[in-house]
């Protein structure tokens, strides 16, 4: 009985220990799943792109969209795009727009408080 007990716990968590480690979560843009907070913060990042003076925005595929905090690796890798120099942490959010497995996407970073654009992480082609 002691075993299967055993056997049981080591097993719940192995899988609570797995989960944990998912950082990225993927959204249709606009979707209804993404919270209110990161929704507004993901239509910056559009308005941003559309505003970009960078070849090759109308090739992104906006309807790709994933969502995640930064981490301290990530934030040593962000490039601002603001005056001043704002504090970076990790309840700050990145979201990946377009299709990664071709190459031709953006990493955005928004401040976690006001939802506005504030950098982006450059992508090696």
């Amino acid at each position: 009985m002691k075993r299967i007990f055993a056997c049981i716990l080591a097993a719940a968590l192995l899988s609570l220990s797995l989960t944990g480690c998912a950082e990225k979560e993927a959204y249709p843009t606009g979707g209804t799943s993404v919270p209110e907070k990161q929704q507004t913060a993901l239509e910056n990042c559009l308005e941003y792109i559309q505003n970009a003076s960078f070849e090759g925005k109308d090739t992104l595929d906006t309807e790709k969209a994933t969502f995640q905090h930064l981490t301290p690796e990530l934030i040593q890798e962000v490039w601002i795009d603001v005056e001043g120099i704002p504090e970076l942490d990790e309840n700050d959010y990145l979201f990946t727009i377009g299709d990664t497995s071709t190459g031709n996407y953006m990493m955005i970073v928004c401040e976690s408080d006001s939802n506005e654009v504030i950098g982006y992480i450059p992508v090696s082609k």
